[in-house]
């Protein structure tokens, strides 16, 4: 009994023993900046935080942190880290830099690892550059020109209140999230990643393997690869998908997409939408129309099914493999909205 106490107190302290414990060192420093400096930021491995004030000066607070079950080695490798930090006339740059010299094969085999945070201090009209791996991004406003590259994070920002005097801000995203509440206009790349904006004037989208959700857009140009996309509340959609999942909850205006392997869904389509033009290929596509809905017709399917509301006035040519349908839905003449359709080995869908 006593030996069996014995390993088991043993064994209780190396355990103890091999828990990793957390050692810091911290670098703060000030920059004077203005409206036409730009903050450049490349990390990794961390957080980038950024807090607003009413100074004209960038303020960063890096702090590197290093887990370890080693406390006789924290110190030498600490020593591992630095901030390459530096200004001119229009520029403020930090970049993180590590020397694996210090590090040993802990920070391989993963009883060790680092982090690099940052806690930054701008003004709300600083143009941002921003380069992070493996942690996330958060911002609260800005009004600056923006560029931001994530890979492996999430980036969190409220409002983009960037305007047109400035360059559109710009988005680049793998394996990353991107969460934004209010914007004018964005330009988004992403691979393997997520996009949740809830208000934004316009936005052009290069996505693959993609989730995006957008709340409410006036205007989406979207060229889509292997994506799930959901639109609630849109003015005017231009696309180029490929096995991709289209939903819109309300559409009011203009529909242009070329779709392959790519059903496109819309929920409500507003009786006075201007133009609906489809280039499908093995690609449903369906919209509900309500009682006032009123629009002209052109439409070649192949290998598919066209199907109308009753209230339609139109002619078809029928052959064993396709259907052409020209004419009106919805009223006799007076229409003013158009629909150009064509569809191979996919059916089109306009339901009441």
């Amino acid at each position: 009994m006593k030996i069996f106490v014995t390993i088991c107190l043993l064994l209780f302290s190396a355990v103890l023993l091999a828990q990793k414990q957390t050692y810091k060192t911290n670098i703060t420093k000030n920059f004077p900046v203005s409206t036409t400096t730009t903050l450049f930021i490349e990390n990794f491995n961390g957080d980038i935080e950024f807090e607003l004030w009413n100074q004209n000066q960038v303020e960063a607070s890096v702090t590197f942190e290093v887990n370890t079950p080693k406390a006789e080695k924290a110190k030498q490798f600490l020593q591992a880290f630095t901030l390459n930090a530096y200004a001119d006339s229009n520029s403020v740059k930090f970049i993180s830099l590590v020397n694996r010299d210090f590090l040993d094969k802990s920070f391989k085999n993963g009883r060790s690892d680092f982090k690099i945070h940052y806690h930054i201090k701008i003004p709300v009209y600083l143009n941002l550059n921003i380069k992070n791996k493996y942690g996330d991004i958060i911002l609260a406003e800005t009004s600056g020109a923006i560029y931001i590259k994530l890979k492996y994070g999430k980036c969190t920002i409220n409002h983009i209140t960037t305007d047109e005097s400035k360059p559109i801000p710009q988005i680049d995203l793998a394996y990353a999230s991107f969460y934004v509440q209010k914007a004018n206009w964005l330009t988004i790349n992403a691979d393997y990643s997520v996009v949740k904006v809830n208000k934004v004037l316009g936005m052009t989208l290069q996505s693959n393997y993609s989730d995006v959700v957008v709340d409410d857009i006036y205007s989406l140009k979207i060229t889509s690869n292997y994506d799930r996309i959901e639109l609630k509340n849109i003015s005017k959609f231009y696309s180029n998908l490929n096995y991709s999942h289209v939903n819109i909850g309300f559409l009011k205006l203009e529909l242009q997409a070329t779709a392959k392997y790519s059903p496109i869904y819309i929920k409500d389509l507003y009786e006075e939408f201007t133009t609906l033009s489809c280039d499908l290929k093995y690609s449903d596509f369906t919209a509900k129309i309500n009682a006032q809905a009123c629009f002209n017709i052109n439409s070649e399917v192949q290998y598919g099914k066209n199907n109308l509301p009753r209230r339609s006035n139109v002619d078809n040519i029928i052959t064993p493999t396709s259907m052409k349908t020209t004419g009106t839905v919805g009223c006799i003449k007076g229409a003013t909205s158009q629909v150009n359709i064509v569809a191979k080995y996919g059916d089109v869908n306009f339901i009441e």
